[in-house]
């Protein structure tokens, strides 16, 4: 399997998420053709915020597991770990069968897809964030990545 700097774990995380984000708001967005109501906007406004909570956890518990591995190089899809793997799969079906089964309003997919999408998006800026901030930081300060994050505990 391919290996990678281990650092850069946290750009393939950022580019994947990134990349399902993008996805999930075209979907989000084409789901409805007429403007959106006050009610659909409430809506992605708490799916964007309940959705970007758990992926801030989630971001935080992977960098900090990226982080701890001791090699250099690192194989590319230790970006995640295997129950996060088994999470998505299982996210990607829901939402599939949910879609397939037109059992729920396309304005309620809009706003839903369109926060979590959203959320998924603002994560993967976190990402990209949180490596810069790591090399810079590691660079000046720190003789493991692992120590940067001790201060936020």
């Amino acid at each position: 399997m391919l290996k990678i700097p281990t650092k850069a774990l946290l750009l393939v995380a950022a580019l994947v998420w990134l990349i399902a984000g993008s996805a999930v708001v075209y979907v989000g967005i084409n789901a409805v053709e007429e403007a959106w109501t006050p009610i659909m906007a409430l809506g992605f406004l708490l799916v964007f915020l309940v959705f970007l909570l758990m992926f801030l956890l989630l971001c935080r518990k992977h960098t900090k597991r990226i982080c701890s591995y001791a090699e250099e190089l690192t194989n590319i899809a230790k970006f995640l770990d295997p129950p996060a793997y088994i999470i998505v799969l299982v996210m990607i079906g829901l939402g599939i069968s949910v879609r397939m089964s037109e059992l729920v309003p396309p304005e309620i997919i809009a706003f839903f897809y369109g926060g979590l999408g959203t959320a998924l998006i603002t994560a993967a800026i976190v990402y990209i964030v949180t490596y810069v901030a790591l090399c810079e930081e590691l660079t000046s300060k720190y003789q493991r990545p692992l120590d940067f994050y001790k201060k936020f505990e």
